[in-house]
């Protein structure tokens, strides 16, 4: 099966399907993704998540990249990249999985708002439990990382 390979543009927002997740990145620009990630090999790590620059094969691993859209206003490519490049080597407030996650960072760079549609697809799903019962929940999905949330 031949993959079609999408060129991104800077400012485009990305995804890749992790299976049980989608993972986000912002495109800047020579071959080059800025992400909320725990870096190489720890991806979900909350003790070892910042902002960081990555190459576009290291973000995407053996994944196909699909490049996100909403549709509302957005700010520029250019405003989207300087936003995500600005905030690399910070926190960007504290990773946390329900709030403040990789689709977060991505949605605040070209959006100006902190969103995750996985989180709300999944709040959706378990009902009246609220965000915060259904990001504990959603962590213990990814127990081998539930030692660096707490």
């Amino acid at each position: 099966m031949n993959r079609i390979e999408i060129k991104p543009m800077p400012g485009d927002v990305l995804s890749v399907n992790r299976g049980i997740y989608k993972h986000y990145g912002v495109y800047v620009g020579n071959d080059t993704v800025v992400h909320f990630s725990g870096g190489e090999g720890f991806e979900l790590s909350a003790k070892r998540a910042c902002i960081r620059k990555t190459s576009l094969e290291n973000f995407r691993k053996n994944d196909e990249i699909q490049i996100e859209t909403r549709c509302c206003k957005s700010y520029s490519r250019k405003e989207t990249v300087m936003r995500a490049l600005g905030a690399v080597g910070t926190e960007k407030g504290k990773y946390a999985l329900p709030w403040n996650n990789c689709e977060h960072f991505a949605n605040w760079c070209r959006y100006g708002e902190k969103r995750s549609s996985q989180v709300e697809q999944f709040v959706s799903k378990v009902g009246g439990l609220g965000l915060l019962a259904a990001g504990v929940l959603l962590v213990g999905c990814l127990k081998d990382e539930l030692e660096d949330l707490i």
